[in-house]
């Protein structure tokens, strides 16, 4: 037996396959040396003793995200900036999305000791959810 299907039910059915994809993609962000965070490529961190030593804008991308999509154990990891950070690249403002972004039950409960450095042109934008343990 064919079941008749227009077209604009089909049409409709492939956008909502398209959008879940895309969302899964969000749950499931890869934050390895190179991925995009926000506006940034990401760059690796590996801590010394049990503190990450952050010093440039991709670093901090990477520290966030991984913070961000690993939770369960990450939420305690501690930071610090070894230098001050622009966070503008080749003189543009880029989109940083905050430690732990996301609303729910996303928590930054580690430690991020500036060291007397600054962070400067720090863009976020509202629209990421920015819950009251959201960092930066």
């Amino acid at each position: 037996m064919e079941v008749y299907m227009p077209f604009v039910n089909k049409f409709k059915i492939l956008v909502c396959t398209a959008c879940l994809m895309l969302v899964g993609q969000g749950f499931a962000a890869d934050c390895s040396t190179g991925a995009t965070w926000g506006g940034y490529t990401t760059q690796e961190v590996t801590p010394v003793g049990s503190v990450y030593k952050i010093s440039t804008p991709q670093e901090l991308a990477w520290f966030s995200c991984y913070v961000t999509n690993n939770q369960s154990i990450a939420k305690y990891y501690n930071a610090e900036l070894t230098q001050s950070i622009d966070m503008k690249i080749d003189g543009e403002k880029k989109l940083f999305i905050p430690i732990a972004a996301g609303g729910g039950g996303n928590k930054y409960e580690g430690t991020f000791d500036g060291k007397g450095f600054t962070i400067s042109n720090l863009f976020i934008q509202v629209s990421h959810k920015i819950g009251k343990s959201t960092f930066f």
